[in-house]
């Protein structure tokens, strides 16, 4: 996607302010990212509604281009389960891009470290899984999974966020010569130098060390998940460690890691 002009935008005087436009107010910032805010607003109409509301900074045509790509692949993305969608079309006001959200209560995965039973775990990794599958059916590579990325609904119910690193992959072509996944989340082999990687298998493995994260409360910039698997659940450090293999033609894919997850709680079939 390389033109603003191929996707229906609402777009505004730079005056204008985009949450009255929207009959929203203003209430603070959720998070504060290298290249966008997300902010927090309520409806002026319903008022326990809540929204999430990215403002994204449009400097250069990079920048363009970039938003023109995140809003593009969440329209592609819209009729997957568990995937962030827009309740209206992104905005443009003056220099700056808007993109609209549902606000999920529970924030993201990491604000509940420690605070999910067991059940409920497996429940958001099959939910994300599922989710992360049918991206990948549509060739779409999300390059920047973590815990920060994957919000939870008051039902413990899984939502992939943040599109910004999001690609698709040419049609053909199985695998992308450069990764931006975050330290920690970007796996091995995902900086050697022939450039020959597959992203699915590198998604699958930064969800793997997501769902590690929650149930560890480590960090994995400073802990190797491999190495600290002795405190978690016997059944889930086995799923975990077929995840996080460093070989990625012996590491698990989707598909496999579902396969033994519903083997191992069948009531969870619901979710495919």
């Amino acid at each position: 996607m390389s033109s603003v002009e191929q996707i229906s935008v609402i777009q505004l005087p730079k005056e204008v302010d985009v949450f009255h436009y929207h009959r929203m107010q203003y209430s603070s910032v959720l998070h504060q990212g290298q290249r966008s805010k997300i902010l927090l607003a309520r409806s002026k109409i319903i008022p326990d509604k809540k929204f999430a509301v990215k403002q994204i900074p449009l400097l250069s045509d990079e920048d363009r281009d970039r938003f023109s790509r995140e809003m593009w692949l969440m329209k592609l993305a819209s009729d997957i389960r568990g995937v962030v969608t827009l309740l209206s079309r992104p905005v443009f006001c003056g220099p700056t891009g808007y993109l609209i959200m549902p606000f999920y209560d529970k924030r993201d995965l990491l604000s509940q470290t420690g605070k999910l039973s067991h059940d409920n775990w497996m429940k958001v990794f099959v939910r994300a899984a599922v989710s992360l599958r049918s991206l990948h059916k549509k060739n779409i590579y999300h390059q920047n999974l973590r815990p920060e990325n994957i919000l939870l609904n008051t039902r413990d119910v899984a939502f992939i966020s943040d599109f910004g690193a999001a690609c698709l992959l040419s049609e053909g072509c199985d695998k992308v010569d450069t990764w931006t996944a975050a330290p920690g989340f970007r796996g091995p082999g995902a900086d050697k130098e022939d450039g020959q990687l597959c992203p699915f298998q590198l998604d699958t493995y930064s969800l793997a060390v997501s769902m590690w994260q929650v149930l560890s409360g480590l960090c994995p910039v400073k802990n190797k998940p491999l190495d600290h698997l002795d405190n978690i659940p016997p059944q889930y450090a086995a799923l975990l460690r077929n995840l996080l293999l460093p070989d990625p033609d012996m590491r698990w894919t989707l598909d496999k890691f579902l396969t033994v997850a519903l083997e191992l709680h069948p009531d969870l079939s619901c979710f495919l």
